[in-house]
């Protein structure tokens, strides 16, 4: 007996069906939840923003023109309290960045420890034997293979990575391109329960 594909006709499953209770209570509450997902989303969206601008700026402004950096929230066990912030993340190009800059840039002062390296290989179909051999002997020529291959070397470095050195140098008084280097170094303030 030779083996028949199974078949499936979906086309009377497209029919209306009678008003099922179970279905509809069913149905209704997937739309709710997907509803409140959706709202909950833009209102965390919209929270952490607001957050940022007090953590980062308000506060950070206010403290600064009263001349302290230690707020005691009355009639609480807690305190607001301004301290250094430093965030960085490597430039990438598809957000504007110049990461062969910034690389170079690292270099020039001996900071480029930090930065991984990937290199990568575009070959084409139907050359998975070459891409083998290419992969054992990645320091021969591509073009022995005559494979109109392209190599690009991406950089990167976790931000982690990155921030702690940033904040280093900040805090050792070099004075880097933080733009070219897309680093954010300010103030932020976190509050806390009171010591």
């Amino acid at each position: 007996m030779a083996d028949t594909p199974m078949q499936f006709d979906d086309s009377e499953l497209d029919i209306e069906v009678q008003p099922n209770e179970a279905l509809t209570k069913a149905v209704m509450e997937l739309d709710e939840i997907t509803t409140r997902i959706a709202t909950g989303k833009k209102l965390l969206k919209q929270l952490n923003e607001e957050k940022h601008e007090l953590e980062h700026h308000k506060l950070v402004a206010i403290m600064q023109e009263i001349g302290t950096n230690v707020y005691g929230i009355p009639e609480t066990d807690r305190e607001c309290r301004i301290k250094p912030y430093f965030h960085a993340t490597f430039p990438k190009q598809e957000d504007g960045g110049d990461p062969n800059r910034a690389v170079e840039y690292l270099e020039g002062h001996a900071l480029d420890g930090v930065v991984s390296h990937t290199l990568t290989v575009a070959i084409p179909r139907g050359k998975g034997e070459e891409a083998k051999q290419i992969q054992q002997r990645v320091q021969q020529m591509l073009a022995e293979y005559e494979i109109n291959a392209l190599a690009e070397l991406k950089y990167g470095s976790h931000w982690k990575t990155y921030t702690a050195m940033v904040q280093e140098q900040f805090e050792e008084g070099n004075n880097l391109d933080w733009t070219l280097l897309n680093a954010t170094i300010g103030q932020k303030a976190s509050i806390t329960k009171r010591k």
